[in-house]
């Protein structure tokens, strides 16, 4: 029986897996994607797809350019998935707000404005009177709001298969319901995958996007996982932007949803909703937006995303896995680096230098 063999094998069908296969497949180089279930049927499959990096990033540094630069790519990348698929990820240029429930938090983020502004980012403070002509149904008493015109929104499981649609119609080959046992190694060097069925797959390089599940395959990855619950909601009455408060999101999406996230619990892998963080979220939500008490409460849900202490990602290489480049451990911003993240490993694979510095990324700090 022959080995399947390929240049590059990729674990995992998430955001992150099919953004991989996608940008390699771009560039002529043969890639194979495992998936242990279905494309995108895990944290892919419900995340809010918030391209918000002021609000992710907690000042200047690596991981805020890192962002910055996912976020760029995905006006240009949304036409041509919509051109090359047919799937209309739900990309909407609508801006972000972050409300300031007291004076407090108003001085905070007067604060990041000054600091944001000089980076020369899109971004201004809103007094209440503009917040309130701008998003009527919040709450009287906000002390403002921080305005960022360029942090957008997708819809995360339509970006997802899209990908993986494209990267499929590029050449690669895609395999669900097909997990990965463990990695084949020869010395410190990763040469491919034993599957669930007993199967070997080799390839030249091996990528690690499997997201919470990564530890299991590579102990010595410090990626465990976090769930994170929504809640799914319906109204006559709508958003124009995506709201943020000091403990809740609330995003109105292209398919006529209201998102309302996100917890972060670390439980293992227990991904059952909650009805206890069901009622938590509302609450939060209704303190914020009372109108939203009229409308229909669709479904709970909640997914695992992938966790590391310092909540960077992992990607790059590591000395003692020669083979094997990681990607992994992108927490709650799997889709917003989704396209960055395949753009540097598809670089890696490719013997090519990554588009941006990733040193700050390195799986060498948990080595």
């Amino acid at each position: 029986m022959s080995v399947p063999r390929t240049d590059v094998l990729v674990i995992g069908g998430g955001i992150i897996g099919a953004a991989v296969a996608d940008a390699v497949a771009a560039g002529g180089t043969p890639v194979v994607l495992l998936e242990r279930a279905q494309v995108g049927s895990a944290a892919s499959s419900g995340a809010a797809g918030l391209l918000a990096p002021l609000v992710e990033a907690e000042g200047p540094g690596p991981f805020l350019e890192l962002a910055l630069a996912g976020r760029a790519m995905f006006r240009d990348a949304a036409a041509a998935l919509l051109r090359d698929t047919g799937v209309d990820v739900g990309y909407r240029e609508t801006g972000t707000l972050r409300v300031a429930e007291d004076d407090g938090v108003a001085r905070e983020l007067r604060h990041r404005v000054s600091w944001e502004r000089e980076r020369g980012l899109g971004v201004r403070w809103l007094e209440p009177a503009e917040l309130a002509s701008r998003e009527p149904l919040l709450h009287e008493g906000l002390s403002g709001a921080l305005f960022s015109a360029d942090d957008h929104q997708v819809t995360s499981s339509a970006l997802t298969h899209a990908l993986a649609r494209r990267a499929a119609a590029r050449g690669a080959v895609i395999v669900e319901g097909l997990g990965v046992e463990r990695l084949l190694r020869v010395g410190d060097r990763v040469v491919g995958v034993r599957t669930t069925r007993g199967e070997e797959y080799r390839a030249k390089h091996v990528v690690l996007a499997a997201g919470p599940w990564s530890s299991t395959l590579v102990p010595r990855v410090t990626v465990r996982p976090l769930k994170g619950q929504l809640v799914h909601l319906r109204s006559a009455r709508t958003l124009s932007h995506p709201i943020f408060g000091s403990d809740v999101y609330i995003v109105a999406k292209a398919d006529d949803r209201i998102v309302v996230g996100a917890t972060v619990e670390d439980v293992g892998f227990d991904w059952a909703p909650r009805e206890e963080a069901t009622r938590s979220l509302l609450d939060r939500a209704f303190r914020l937006i009372p109108a939203l008490r009229d409308a229909e409460v669709l479904d709970a849900w909640a997914g695992l995303r992938p966790g590391t202490p310092d909540r960077l990602p992992i990607i790059g290489v590591r000395r003692d896995a020669q083979g094997l480049i990681f990607a992994t451990g992108h927490f709650r911003n799997g889709v917003l680096l989704s396209l960055i993240t395949g753009r540097i490993v598809a670089a890696i694979a490719a013997g090519e230098p990554s588009p941006v510095d990733i040193a700050a990324f390195s799986p060498e700090r948990f080595a």
